[in-house]
């Protein structure tokens, strides 16, 4: 059985989030992620080879959307979980909320994530599960999903992000690998977190390249 049904089955209980989705009314915004930050993601993949790729803050889908194209150059078994309340974090309600489109007073970011998915012919690598972040772990850790690879781009807000870290490390195996995003003094609390998580797991070759940095779990 593929990752990718395995993950079907266990989140979906077999049935496509996608079907009969009306993709033409919510596909297409925000995709902007530089070349640099492209390169570090085929970087992790190519290195890790992974066949689950577990994205903790997918937003409308990018980053997902280009690793799944990656996958998918490479050939072989994969998969991509997304996991997401899809309500946006205080930094969108805040600074960025006239960006946000509402559906009977919700977000609909989720709708747009799915409607980017489609629109790119990736829904048969990338599947979606609306929780929030610790809950989509403890779901994993139920389920018995292990990742071999973790991208962690949820809430940029201090102790939040130390949690999330500190909760997708414990589901990675050894020589899994978790990527994270925005260590930029534009997110303290990132910075703050990340070196707390360091520091605690006495880790000490860290990968940093631009925003983005890659631990291997030992």
């Amino acid at each position: 059985m593929s990752m990718y049904q395995i993950i079907l089955d266990k989140i979906h209980q077999g049935q496509s989030p996608y079907a009969g989705f009306p993709m033409d009314q919510w596909a297409g915004a925000w995709f902007n992620d530089s070349g640099a930050a492209r390169e570090t993601f085929k970087k992790a993949i190519d290195r890790l080879k992974p066949k689950l790729i577990v994205e903790v803050g997918s937003f409308v889908g990018e980053s997902a959307i280009f690793m799944a194209d990656h996958l998918r150059k490479r050939g072989g078994d994969s998969a991509i979980l997304c996991i997401d309340t899809w309500m946006g974090g205080i930094d969108h309600w805040e600074k960025r909320r006239g960006d946000i489109k509402f559906w009977f007073g919700r977000p609909s970011l989720y709708y747009q994530f799915i409607g980017n998915v489609m629109k790119r012919g990736v829904q048969d690598i990338i599947l979606p599960l609306s929780l929030d972040s610790i809950n989509g772990a403890r779901l994993l850790k139920l389920l018995k999903i292990v990742p071999d690879l973790v991208y962690v781009d949820a809430s940029h807000e201090k102790e939040d992000v130390i949690r999330d870290y500190e909760a997708y490390w414990d589901l990675l195996p050894k020589g899994g690998g978790m990527l994270v995003d925005d260590l930029t003094n534009w997110f303290p609390g990132v910075l703050h977190d990340w070196d707390q998580f360091l520091a605690v797991h006495k880790i000490k070759n860290a990968e940093i390249e631009g925003e983005k940095g890659l631990v291997i779990k030992p």
